[in-house]
């Protein structure tokens, strides 16, 4: 599991995102995978991405978070 969502963290990181871009992306995944696809507004994932900008995290703790994510959303279909 690990290596997959390794292997897929890598990948988004080289895709050169913005910092603000990665932010949008960890929040939105964030939000639907506590929430549900369906209870997430654009309001909310601002705010949230706006949260994580203020956060000492990196592009990679960004995008391994990502990775993650969206590993355990894939599982639990």
């Amino acid at each position: 599991m690990d290596s997959k969502i390794k292997e897929d963290a890598n990948f988004l990181f080289e895709q050169k995102y913005t910092y603000e871009d990665l932010c949008w992306m960890l929040a939105e995944i964030q939000l639907k995978y506590n929430k549900g696809y369906d209870n997430v507004s654009e309001s909310a994932i601002k705010n949230k991405a706006e949260e994580l900008k203020k956060s000492s995290l990196k592009n990679d703790d960004i995008c391994w978070k990502i990775a993650e994510l969206n590993h355990l959303a894939s599982e639990n279909e």
